[in-house]
């Protein structure tokens, strides 16, 4: 099992935020975008498909916030020789953060991702209350990593959290995986 701190980037909290709550567009390289976005991805949710513009020079892709839900949600499936099982999914209400953005990259090198609002509207939560819902996919990706290795589910959230080492679970809170659990 792996004794040091979990990787996180530079300035992972700082961009977290600036992701977050993005006052003003954001042009990034493509490396910045690949290191940072996975610390934010799961607070926003894809709206259809990726799109191409000016001549297929440039992709664009819109997202909404996770606490949105403009979809229509699924219902439960029927129940199986007259017994009903418990569902294991909790409803959200929809409409509760109206914030959605749009992530333009250009495909001709240089290669530049600008992050922008589609609208003026602010997250009506923080990013604690989006991260209850999903982890960061950089924390995921960690977990899976750790799993991977045959390691026991208490074995992979102690390597996580840096048991032994005091600023081990910090680490892991800050790339937004306070919530996960085993």
């Amino acid at each position: 099992m792996t004794s040091t701190l979990i990787p996180i980037p530079e300035s992972a909290k700082f961009w977290c935020n600036k992701l977050f709550y993005l006052h003003t567009p954001i042009v990034l390289t493509a490396e910045e975008f690949d290191t940072y976005w996975p610390l934010i991805s799961t607070v926003y949710t894809k709206l259809s498909g990726c799109t191409s513009q000016r001549n297929g020079e440039v992709t664009v892709q819109r997202y909404e916030c996770r606490l949105r839900k403009s979809k229509k949600g699924s219902k439960p499936p029927p129940p199986k020789d007259g017994v009903k099982k418990r569902y294991g999914a909790t409803a959200r209400h929809p409409g509760l953060c109206q914030v959605r953005i749009k992530v333009t990259r250009t495909v001709n090198k240089p290669i530049t991702v600008m992050v922008e609002r589609l609208d003026a509207e602010q997250h009506q939560h923080d990013l604690a209350r989006s991260r209850e819902i999903a982890p960061s996919a950089l924390a995921m990706q960690l977990a899976t990593a750790e799993a991977s290795k045959g390691y026991q589910p208490a074995q992979v959230m102690n390597t996580l959290k840096g048991v032994g080492t005091p600023q081990g679970s910090e680490r892991l809170i800050e790339i937004g995986g306070a919530h996960l659990t085993r």
